[in-house]
């Protein structure tokens, strides 16, 4: 009988957390948009240098935004490439492919790999 609730017990043993299981996503299902710092409200363009919630009205730099983003789609997608077009799609607020791709080479090394071109943090 001890050894049947010993098996029992080690079949049902679970190595990981509820808490720590993600739930499954996909990028082209979630919402895409640069999110407030404060409030995880939507942000928009006020300015090319700035950006505003919707929601509290907090400012951000742009550059500031966009390399947050950068690091929370690397988190969502480590195994995805930063790719230029990647986070102008993630980003969505950012209207400009070249802006981006300025605060990606400020902030981030490139990685050339034949004719494709990704980033990765320094």
């Amino acid at each position: 009988m001890h050894h049947n609730l010993a098996e029992q017990l080690i079949r049902r043993h679970n190595t990981t957390s509820k808490h720590e299981r993600l739930p499954d996503y996909d990028f082209d299902h979630l919402e895409k948009g640069i999110v407030c710092s404060l409030c995880s409200g939507f942000m928009f363009a006020v300015r090319m240098a700035n950006l505003r919630c919707k929601n509290c009205g907090y400012t951000e730099q742009t550059e500031t935004a966009v390399m947050r983003t950068v690091s929370e789609f690397h988190r969502l997608f480590p195994n995805r490439k930063i790719t230029n077009s990647t986070i102008y799609d993630w980003c969505k607020v950012i209207n400009s492919k070249q802006r981006i791709r300025k605060i990606m080479m400020k902030n981030m090394q490139l990685v050339r790999k034949g004719k494709y071109l990704y980033y990765i943090f320094k």
